[in-house]
């Protein structure tokens, strides 16, 4: 009886199960790591809901300016070389934010999303200086209302905290 090639791959594999090519070895050394590193895959899904949140997309470039006060940045903000837009999301009053839409006709759609706090929650930084503010609307461009509303949940059950008016 003839043996084809699989069959003898097949039969040296059982009777000498160490026996691994590196390919196997680097796959398990991964997968084993993306078990360890929980903390990791937390801090890019805040990372991503607050990308989300503040442009509407996922592949802004965010930073942690600080993670524990909830500060982030956004460098090259609107396509403008040099401007950044940084954030501290611990003063926003989630009470005061506001969601309308989608709006829009053809391909271009919208939300437009209102942010505000008691205390700077904006600092937008440019060429022209430093510009700090209190409140302000920012225009997303997506059409995933609910998905906006789970990632501000997300950001807000996952380290940052609201403030809360007096009224």
């Amino acid at each position: 009886m003839r043996t084809h090639y699989w069959q003898q791959r097949a039969a040296t594999f059982w009777i000498r199960p160490w026996r691994f090519d590196m390919k196997t070895l680097f796959f398990a050394a991964v997968a084993g790591c993306m078990f360890c590193l929980p903390e990791a895959h937390a801090a890019d899904t805040l990372l991503q809901a607050v990308s989300f949140v503040l442009t509407g997309s996922d592949i802004a470039d965010v930073r942690a300016v600080d993670r524990g006060g909830c500060v982030f940045e956004i460098v090259d903000y609107g396509g403008i070389r040099g401007a950044t837009e940084r954030f501290y999301l611990n003063n926003v009053d989630l009470a005061r934010v506001t969601l309308q839409g989608p709006f829009g006709d053809g391909p271009f759609h919208w939300i437009d999303e209102s942010i505000r706090g008691q205390a700077v929650i904006n600092e937008y930084t440019d060429r022209d200086g430093a510009h700090r503010r209190s409140d302000m609307a920012i225009r997303l461009g997506t059409v995933e209302l609910a998905r906006v509303l789970r990632a501000w949940r997300y950001i807000y059950t996952h380290g940052c905290r609201s403030t809360a008016s007096a009224f």
